[in-house]
């Protein structure tokens, strides 16, 4: 089976319609979105509304937990606070009742979703050193996992010795034996330096994982922030990728 996996689209309309419009074209036989679909970006009705048309999985993210109110906005920088408070303002009811019905984690097939830690899923644990990797190895047991949160695409491996080693791939097979912690970058606010939307596809039979980046018209989704009146930062850093 061929998965397309992507989260953190950040209600950035763009990035996240081409996204889709690039998985159309992957033979997919099913879409996975890790959360946040809200946050930071104008339009988090339109991207809640897709993402659940679309994805035939749909779990939760810090942005949007925070956006349902369900956590205060204080665990959250300025600039992801103000735009928390802008998206609750901004929500319809119709999609806080969609988005209040996405998972925390999921399994597929012999992959395990969530996403930001298996460990703590409530506490929004970033992974993202050998470290963070080996002490979430420990909290599941399938051969490999996806996460998002970061926003950064990295690649660990946890050899059957235990050892864990960190890489960054376009594309990667995975051997029997091993396993994998999956980040698969983000749609809407990449932050590997690299403006460019991003998300992976994963073949459950051949092993395969690859990493897709997709352009979209950044100036537009950059001129939907500013007329929203959201902080100008939250514009800027899509041309950059940080």
């Amino acid at each position: 089976m061929r998965v397309a996996i992507l989260s953190d689209a950040h209600a950035n309309l763009d990035a996240l319609q081409a996204v889709f419009a690039d998985i159309t074209q992957q033979k997919i036989e099913r879409t996975v979105f890790l959360g946040d679909a809200v946050g930071y970006g104008s339009e988090p009705n339109a991207c809640v509304e897709l993402v659940a048309k679309v994805c035939d999985t749909t779990l939760l993210g810090n942005h949007d937990s925070a956006a349902l109110g369900w956590e205060s906005p204080t665990n959250f920088n300025e600039l992801a606070r103000s735009s928390i408070l802008w998206t609750r303002d901004a929500l319809t009811a119709n999609c806080r009742a969609t988005l209040a019905g996405f998972g925390m984690q999921d399994k597929l097939e012999n992959i395990f979703l969530t996403h930001a830690s298996p460990r703590a899923p409530h506490l929004w644990e970033y992974v993202l050193t050998i470290d963070d990797a080996t002490e979430q190895f420990e909290h599941f047991d399938e051969p490999v996992m996806f996460i998002g949160h970061s926003h950064i695409p990295a690649v660990f491996r946890q050899d059957e010795d235990g050892v864990v080693s960190h890489r960054v791939v376009t594309e990667a097979r995975f051997d029997d034996g091993r396993r994998y912690i999956v980040n698969v970058g983000s749609i809407g606010q990449p932050r590997d330096q690299d403006p460019r939307a991003c998300y992976v596809t994963f073949d459950t039979d051949t092993r395969l994982l690859r990493y897709h980046r997709v352009a979209y018209d950044v100036s537009r989704a950059q001129e939907r922030i500013a007329m929203a009146g959201l902080p100008r930062a939250l514009a800027e850093r899509l041309a950059v990728g940080r």
